[in-house]
């Protein structure tokens, strides 16, 4: 009670906060020791100063807070996680909540297409047609609400269309799509497959940016899926194969084609990388959150 009280913001002591606390809570009981992490203290700190320019930046567009994760593809080793640009004031991790993920679930549903042999050049409607029987009168639109006929399947998905991928959704079925995407560890999808209805494709759900991290690292893995490392002696997740690598080798070729995105992307952005990267976009409904994904053969971010 005598001890006098000084008060000093918690990041002048905490590094990785977010990261440490998911750790301690992923620890098995009675663990006991130093604890070797798979952080890489040099990225979580670039990764952090990013975070806090870019936030500043976007401070008029009220904008406040914003997360990131890295994986190392190979291992699936966290080597960077940010749940909020401050952890003194946010200790709640954003990595971790569950969100709406926009059409950052699309490529998991062109991929199950080109299993089922339609191909990158197939051509698909993109046209203000649709069937009298879709349910609840649901009618997609695209993000500039425009239509552009029929266009092949790589500028669709490069393009991120949504109403070729809701045509292509109905003739797939909901339940197909939600059973790969919880074999993807997405379980936050609890729901059967009527509740989501063909929004599901564009993001009609709850998914958390680790678990969209996982997802993206099975593609960048050539379909092969396990959860994250996060320290040096856990043992090795299971692996699944969720997709064949052809099918995932194509939906990487096609995320990583500049010019495949042209026509809404343009020619020049923050998605034209000096190196191949394959890169995906969504946007929430109400536009409240914004999702980036991309991935090399050595990193998902």
């Amino acid at each position: 009670l005598q001890e006098p009280i000084r008060l000093r913001p918690l990041h002048s002591h905490w590094e990785a906060g977010h990261f440490c606390d998911y750790v301690l809570s992923q620890l098995p009981g009675g663990t006991q020791g130093e604890i070797r992490t798979t952080l890489d203290r040099q990225m979580q700190q670039e990764v952090e100063g990013i975070l806090a320019v870019h936030l500043k930046r976007l401070q008029r567009q009220a904008v406040g807070h914003a997360a990131v994760v890295v994986l190392d593809v190979s291992s699936g080793e966290v080597l960077a996680m940010v749940g909020s640009g401050d952890y003194g004031t946010h200790q709640f991790n954003a990595c971790l909540s569950g969100r709406q993920p926009g059409s950052t679930l699309k490529p998991f549903t062109y991929a199950l297409a080109l299993e089922r042999g339609i191909l990158a050049s197939s051509l698909l409607p993109d046209l203000p047609l649709y069937p009298v029987h879709i349910e609840g009168g649901y009618i997609p639109r695209n993000y500039d609400e425009r239509y552009r006929g029929p266009v092949r399947l790589r500028e669709a998905l490069a393009c991120s269309y949504n109403v070729p991928v809701v045509r292509l959704l109905e003739q797939l079925g909901v339940d197909v799509l939600l059973q790969r995407l919880r074999r993807l560890g997405f379980d936050r999808l609890q729901e059967g497959a009527q509740h989501y209805g063909l929004g599901l494709t564009l993001g009609g759900g709850e998914v958390s940016l680790l678990q969209l991290a996982r997802a993206y690292r099975c593609l960048a893995r050539g379909g092969l899926y396990s959860r994250e490392k996060l320290w040096m002696d856990q043992p090795d997740p299971p692996q699944e194969a969720v997709f064949d690598g052809a099918t995932t080798d194509l939906i990487t070729h096609i995320l990583q084609d500049p010019q495949a995105r042209v026509p809404a992307f343009g020619r020049s952005g923050p998605l034209n990388l000096p190196f191949p990267c394959a890169v995906k976009t969504g946007t929430s409904k109400g536009y409240r959150d914004n999702w980036t994904v991309g991935y090399t053969p050595l990193y998902v971010v």
